[in-house]
């Protein structure tokens, strides 16, 4: 019975927020735009008074805040934002998420079971509650990127069918960035937006967060109707080409969309 009293407490908190115990006396209390009202029960046998109500909630909070705590102490207190953190990867780069992994403290990456079928279909399954917890999804959109792409938005939508509290999508590389333009507009080509179209899917899919790495134009970042992270490469590049002391170095950039890139590294080198 201590259960489903703080069953229905936490229910009341979590979707109106500012519930306190005296709803449960079976007062009107206004919560928002929602009126609700609770009755005391006093059932002869089980519930003998209010008291003993409030009683066995407080010590039924009390209790699952110490296995939280014990929970958290055994997994290294890993908490980001206030929730429990869950990185995940994909078979894009796994060696990449395991360093990222170790970086942060974690002996490797959260166990996810990801297969293909006969038939060329992928089947993600998240083998552990990711309820409450700040999810990081590493998986970069290179080749095979259509595989990878889709498996990117099975990641998103195992862990948003979960009940994960923020889901963030950690690309280091972000395929079909560069159809981020229509080309010659003015002869009425039929072409797709490809770039507009896969920030949709990852968005529809249920990310709330997307973190890029030197994305091919910064401009592809207003595609996206979620926040996005931007991070640039580039200080990691110009420290190593620091360390060779080279002399007369030229940059180049490989097509139109890496010239302002370019231009940082050659003006952080001079």
């Amino acid at each position: 019975m201590a259960k489903v009293c703080f069953a229905t407490s936490s229910f009341v908190t979590g979707v109106f927020g500012g519930v306190h115990s005296r709803t449960l006396q079976g007062e009107w209390r206004d919560l928002g735009e929602t009126w609700v009202r609770f009755r005391s029960w006093s059932i002869p046998g089980i519930w003998s008074s209010r008291r003993s109500v409030t009683s066995r909630c407080r010590m039924t909070l009390e209790r699952e805040k110490r296995e939280e705590e014990t929970w958290e102490t055994g997994m290294g207190n890993f908490m980001f934002g206030g929730h429990r953190l869950r990185l995940y990867s994909g078979s894009g780069n796994i060696d990449l998420a395991d360093e990222v992994a170790r970086y942060i403290g974690k002996e490797a990456t959260d166990s996810m079971l990801r297969k293909r079928f006969a038939d060329g279909e992928t089947y993600v399954r998240i083998l552990e509650s990711v309820r409450g917890c700040n999810v990081f999804l590493l998986q970069p959109t290179c080749s095979p990127t259509n595989d990878n792409l889709m498996e990117l938005l099975l990641m998103i939508d195992a862990c948003r069918r979960a009940d994960a509290a923020q889901i963030t999508a950690v690309l280091p590389y972000y395929g079909y960035a560069r159809a981020d333009r229509l080309i010659d507009p003015d002869a009425k080509r039929r072409e797709a937006l490809t770039s507009k179209l896969v920030s949709n899917m990852i968005s529809e899919a249920g990310a709330d967060r997307v973190v890029l790495v030197d994305i091919h134009s910064p401009q592809s970042c207003g595609f996206f109707d979620i926040p996005v992270d931007h991070a640039y490469a580039s200080p990691v590049l110009v420290d190593y080409i620091a360390k060779k002391n080279l002399s007369d170095v030229t940059v180049v950039a490989p097509d139109v969309g890496g010239v302002a890139r370019a231009r940082a590294v050659a003006r952080a080198r001079a």
